[in-house]
């Protein structure tokens, strides 16, 4: 495998994935095994950071006419995101932790 195509994380964990808590209907229905005609559902891979993916999530989010995407991360990575059309904010981000 070459070094840009390594995944993010396990594929196999997508595998793993219960869709049973999920209460958005789909039809046709959807899964990982089958995300829908035509489509493939795979780990992001360090190389689509490269191939244009959050350009294509902006595309997308702005077709779909959502307002905006909201991305959390940490102080050490906004300058990341920022080459990619994000700005820093002031808002509060709520979350629910799961316990080990």
């Amino acid at each position: 495998m070459l070094l840009n195509e390594t995944p993010i994380f396990e594929p196999s964990l997508l595998q793993e994935l219960d869709w049973s808590s999920n209460t958005v209907p789909f039809s046709p229905p959807i899964s990982p095994s089958s995300p829908g005609e035509g489509l493939v559902l795979r780990p992001l891979c360090t190389a689509d950071f490269h191939r244009g993916w959050f350009q294509l999530l902006l595309f997308s989010a702005k077709k779909l006419e959502c307002y905006k995407i909201t991305l959390e991360c940490s102080p050490t990575n906004v300058a990341f995101y920022q080459k990619f059309g994000y700005t820093a904010s002031h808002e509060t981000y709520m979350q629910c932790r799961f316990p080990n």
